[in-house]
């Protein structure tokens, strides 16, 4: 069955103030994308982020763990 983005989830975006809904639409031109598409890949790069520094505190831990 093909990806159909009427039925996928939705989810209703509060900007912290104009300013902010106003820039992410300025980058979002600029990169030539859609504001959600924008949207999107930032979560993906916190995400992303998230687990990287995951992984560097484990690193970190083993190695002051070890003898």
């Amino acid at each position: 069955m093909a990806y159909d983005s009427r039925t996928a989830p939705k989810f209703v975006v509060r900007y912290a103030s104009p300013e902010q809904r106003d820039k992410v639409m300025a980058a979002a031109f600029d990169q030539h994308i859609a504001i959600n598409s924008f949207i999107c890949q930032a979560i993906d790069e916190k995400l992303a982020r998230g687990e990287a520094m995951d992984l560097v505190i484990q690193m970190a831990q083993e190695k002051l763990a070890a003898p």
